[in-house]
């Protein structure tokens, strides 16, 4: 049988798990972060978190997955556009997107493909 951890037993914020490798788990969560942020808990060491991706502060973290192994695409609502981000440890890679309201990301997390969902707004003048 598999040993049984609480690590978050309370409901003083929101924690999306995100991703994980092995004991070690990455969570977007708003805890003293009202715009969101990720962060990360190693299960052998449950009091110590560390922030993985910092509170941006203008623009609201929307949705984060995680991708090829060891990348994160992270999904900002920046005034009034989403805006898509590749996070790895060394870099952000800018993913410019300017169409409908929020992205909606699907993926496995070790595939190097994600799927990317856009709901258009309607065509005014247009019947079908």
């Amino acid at each position: 049988m598999l040993p049984f951890q609480t690590f978050i037993d309370n409901f003083e914020a929101e924690y999306i798990l995100v991703a994980n490798d092995d004991t070690e788990f990455t969570f977007q969560t708003n805890k003293n972060a009202p715009r969101y942020k990720l962060v990360k808990v190693d299960l052998r060491y449950p009091e110590s978190w560390s922030d993985l991706v910092q509170e941006s502060e203008k623009d609201v973290l929307k949705s984060a997955v995680c991708v090829n192994g060891n990348q994160i695409l992270v999904s900002y609502l920046s005034d009034v556009t989403y805006v898509l981000q590749v996070r790895d440890l060394q870099s952000i890679h800018n993913l410019p997107i300017d169409i409908g309201p929020g992205p909606t990301i699907g993926k496995a997390p070790t595939s190097s493909r994600c799927i990317l969902t856009v709901s258009l707004p309607p065509l005014h003048g247009i019947s079908t």
